[in-house]
């Protein structure tokens, strides 16, 4: 009986994929629009999922947007980061005020977090997303 039920045992795989953050909505506070347009020393909301920022080296940049298809320096050098506290840091949404530095332009948002899904232990590696481009004006 017991080889029997055995024989009925099957396995299969699963392919883990990393959990990645959703932007939905990028809003400017200060006009209540998400346009793709932001308000130069204005405040942005991020809606999304799995948005929360944590974790050592984790932050938020501004990375400027160039050429047709909205590159990015991905060496991070000339990158805009957010040095205030977030306004609010949860899964589903981000606030926070725009770096004082940061000039006119194209840009993409970036967020890099190692904040896990359980409050258990960081994650090893960043979980990083990267924004559609938005002019900031």
């Amino acid at each position: 009986m017991t080889k029997s039920a055995i024989s009925k045992i099957s396995i299969s795989k699963e392919d883990y994929t990393e959990p990645v953050a959703t932007i939905n909505k990028i809003i400017d506070i200060d006009t209540g629009l998400s346009d793709g347009f932001l308000s130069l020393n204005g405040s942005v909301e991020i809606l999304g999922s799995k948005l929360k920022i944590g974790g050592i080296g984790s932050g938020i940049w501004f990375a400027e947007a160039t050429g047709p298809d909205y590159s990015i320096n991905e060496d991070e050098t000339d990158w805009y980061g957010v040095t205030t506290n977030l306004t609010e840091n949860t899964s589903g949404k981000l606030l926070f005020p725009l770096p004082k530095n940061l000039t006119k332009g194209t840009y993409r948002i970036v967020l890099k977090t190692k904040c896990p899904i359980s409050l258990k232990q960081e994650r090893k590696e960043f979980i990083k997303t990267i924004s559609e481009p938005i002019e900031v004006k």
